[in-house]
């Protein structure tokens, strides 16, 4: 079985999840799940709205189903699930029915594996019942303990011939594992976004946590950001507003005072080594205020030809350090360079947790040229983040 893309639509409204759905469709997705708590919050009538909105794309309903196997699997075949999920620790006659009602009306079986303690021998017993699918599932609650569906992927995928899915915590970074350690569906909670650049992903993953604004002073380090937003204007595109000031420190008073007003986190971007000393003093204030503010800066490009976005003018060497972040790292929580596409999400969460964690403050970003120009198709991310900030409670040894 070729690798399937599915992406679970866990949002609370029809409306939202519908919007999800076209822009999944769009950027690459196979399957489209109605997920566990939209069917709760809408009913049924989400199946029926996906499957007429997208009639080519296979529906699934993650009903979680723990008895009433074939009375369940009725509903939401006839409404049009093409896919329809059954806990594997159920008992096996919730399972057999539920499979019987699955023939009948032309839909298939998933058996989600989460909570079951030895999956590799419940896979080899459901094989038997006749089931079509195997999930392997982690909860949001073991994500947020470090586990992953990989730890035991291997032994599932070897001990049946069914094709098996694997959900929770996949993004950019680990699908390509997943694949290799034998799962046919991939399963991604939350959103894909059809962008072609890190750039239009950076951006469109700012608006998504929440950043409103933007406040920028530009640089030739910007060319990948001004090209995602000429896109944005056009197409719709997610992107925080950007406001544009005349000098760095003006930014970064106008994102502190925002950040006061709104409780929100805002963003600025900056020049590169240049720009960041211009901001000095507006980092300053932010952290002796404990104000949390997203300070990026461009990143003189690190090559000098053969990728997009590699140093094409004089200013390129002049303005080149050893260490631009050295002289603020006194005053930020947590200072970073962004290396690749394919740990955006982990960067950006990894920010925004920081700087809103007690003591809050502000988190220092560099972005080089090139890798905001590296192309980037099908990004996928969590939705809700799974990453959370400290509560304050228990700081100070409470």
């Amino acid at each position: 079985m070729e690798p399937v893309l599915q992406v679970a639509l866990d949002h609370m409204h029809l409306k939202r999840a519908l919007l999800a759905a076209k822009e999944a469709v769009e950027g690459g997705a196979d399957w489209l799940e109605a997920g566990t708590p939209l069917i709760k919050s809408e009913g049924m009538e989400v199946v029926r709205e996906l499957k007429k909105s997208f009639p080519g794309v296979t529906i699934v309903a993650d009903l979680k189903t723990m008895d009433t196997g074939a009375f369940e699997v009725e509903i939401a075949a006839k409404a049009g699930a093409d896919v329809i999920t059954v806990m594997g620790v159920t008992d096996d006659a919730t399972i057999l029915e539920a499979v019987k009602a699955a023939r009948r009306y032309g839909a298939k079986i998933m058996v989600d594996l989460m909570r079951v303690p030895d999956k590799a021998a419940r896979a080899k017993q459901l094989e038997t019942l006749g089931v079509d699918y195997l999930n392997m599932h982690v909860s949001i609650d073991e994500q947020m303990i470090a586990h992953t569906p990989l730890q035991e992927l291997k032994a599932v995928a070897s001990a049946t011939s069914l094709p098996v899915a694997v959900a929770g915590g996949l993004n950019s970074e680990t699908v390509a594992q997943a694949v290799a350690a034998g799962a046919s569906i991939l399963i991604v909670g939350g959103a894909i976004i059809k962008a072609e650049s890190v750039a239009e992903a950076y951006l469109a993953l700012l608006a998504e946590r929440g950043v409103e604004y933007l406040f920028a002073n530009a640089g030739t380090d910007f060319a990948p950001i001004v090209e995602a937003y000429a896109k944005a204007a056009h197409t719709g595109f997610p992107a925080p507003k950007p406001l544009i000031a005349t000098h760095e420190n003006l930014a970064l008073s106008m994102a502190h005072g925002y950040a006061v007003a709104s409780g929100k986190v805002p963003a600025v971007m900056v020049h590169v080594s240049v720009g960041t000393a211009n901001a000095l003093c507006g980092v300053f204030n932010a952290a002796r205020a404990n104000v949390p503010i997203l300070f990026t800066a461009g990143r003189s490009p690190l090559t000098e030809e053969g990728l997009a976005g590699a140093r094409d003018t004089y200013i390129h060497w002049a303005q080149e350090m050893f260490d631009q972040a050295g002289m603020l790292r006194e005053m930020v929580k947590w200072d970073y360079e962004l290396r690749n596409g394919a740990q955006l999400e982990t960067v950006v969460d990894r920010a925004l947790t920081l700087a809103t964690s007690p003591p809050e403050g502000p988190v220092y970003l560099s972005l080089p040229r090139e890798v905001l120009a590296e192309k980037l198709f099908g990004f996928t991310y969590d939705s809700p983040a799974r990453r959370v900030a400290a509560s304050p409670i228990g700081v100070g040894g409470r």
